[in-house]
């Protein structure tokens, strides 16, 4: 582990320490798909109860809740809020990407840890933050590259956030976890295989290196850069062996 992985994972112990401790919820910034991985591998196995949510289902950025209602006796809701920046007239903006806002919320000066997933939807973005952060960036965020903003603050979540799942069938050789993602993403042995190495490839939100992990049904897959399936079932059988398998896809 480096250093600042190190770093986490005494943070992340001593924040279930406190929690179980005091009776009390502690929550971590927004974590990274690597960091949710490190939390899983330090506190899932000793039995320490967190929860983790970014805002809406499907979020990569999740932050963690140390305790639950069983035993601390009532419920805190998690301090994230959905903000929309949008240009102050569409028809003369830029068109952003996902960086373009990030960029300009980073330039506030505020910490990447205070902001969780940024979902682009045409000339809009909608940020989940920290509610501590919120209204800072509410009032300081103007502009987007050269384009004057505004931003406001939402009570719930737009429509066109929703997740879309949608059922796929492929066609593989086994159920061999590198075999599957590369047949989704039609990608060479070599490729799928570079994903292991630079683990980018996990499973229930814990990094996977163990590319013959047999995949089972119901477990979640994530390939960083490339998407989220479930898989679901086996469908069928060739006559030659091969498998179809039903996967549901992230959309």
């Amino acid at each position: 582990m480096t250093d600042e992985e190190l770093y986490l994972q005494k943070r992340l112990k001593e924040l279930g320490e406190r929690s179980y401790k005091c009776s009390q919820y502690f929550f971590t910034g927004f974590l990274s798909v690597s960091d949710i991985s490190i939390l899983h591998e330090t506190c899932g196995k000793s039995g320490v109860k967190y929860t983790l949510w970014g805002g809406m289902e499907n979020t990569e950025r999740q932050m963690a809740r140390f305790g639950d209602a069983e035993s601390i006796g009532y419920e805190v809701p998690f301090p994230i809020v959905i903000l929309r920046i949008r240009p102050l007239m569409e028809k003369f903006a830029d068109n952003f990407t996902h960086r373009d806002f990030l960029g300009a919320i980073m330039n506030l000066g505020i910490k990447r840890e205070t902001v969780g997933d940024i979902l682009v939807k045409g000339k809009d973005a909608y940020v989940f933050a920290e509610e501590k952060i919120a209204t800072y960036i509410e009032e300081n965020l103007d502009k987007v590259k050269h384009t004057h903003v505004r931003v406001e603050r939402l009570n719930e979540i737009p429509e066109q956030l929703e997740v879309k799942k949608q059922e796929k069938e492929i066609l593989v050789s086994s159920l061999r976890l590198d075999v599957i993602v590369a047949g989704r993403y039609k990608l060479s042995r070599s490729e799928a295989l570079l994903l292991f190495r630079n683990q980018k490839v996990f499973v229930g939100g814990r990094v996977c290196e163990n590319n013959s992990y047999q995949v089972k049904e119901g477990d979640v897959i994530s390939v960083r850069g490339y998407g989220k399936m479930t898989f679901k079932e086996i469908a069928g059988e060739t006559r030659k062996g091969r498998i179809y398998i039903t996967i549901e896809d992230y959309v």
